[in-house]
C-alpha cells in the first residue's frame, strides 16, 4: 500500500514539474518571437539611417560595453563599502 502512494506522489509531483514546464517553455517562446520582432525593428531602423547604420550599430555597442563596465565597477565599489564598514560608523539603536 505505501509503495503505491510513493508511485503516485512521484506521478503527481513529475506531472506537476511538466505542467511547469510546459508553461514555461511557452513563456520563452513567446518571448523569442517579441525579441526577435524587436531585433527586425531595430535592423530596420538602422537600415533606414542608410551606410552609418553599422557606424550607429558599432557606437552602441561600444556605449554598452563602458556603460556595463562602469555598473560593474559601481556594484564592486558598494559591495566593498557594504562589507568593509567600520562599526564605530553604525551607533546601536
Amino acid at each position: 500500500m505505501w509503495m503505491v502512494n510513493r508511485e503516485l506522489r512521484a506521478r503527481t509531483s513529475l506531472e506537476a514539474a511538466a505542467s511547469r514546464f510546459e508553461k514555461e517553455n511557452a513563456s520563452l517562446q513567446a518571448s523569442n518571437k517579441r525579441l526577435g520582432s524587436d531585433l527586425e525593428m531595430l535592423k530596420d531602423t538602422i537600415g533606414m539611417i542608410g551606410n552609418r547604420g553599422e557606424d550607429w550599430l558599432e557606437s552602441l555597442r561600444l556605449l554598452h560595453k563602458a556603460q556595463k563596465r562602469e555598473n560593474d565597477r559601481h556594484a564592486l565599489l558598494l559591495r566593498g563599502h557594504a562589507t568593509h564598514r567600520p562599526a564605530a560608523a553604525h551607533p546601536a539603536l
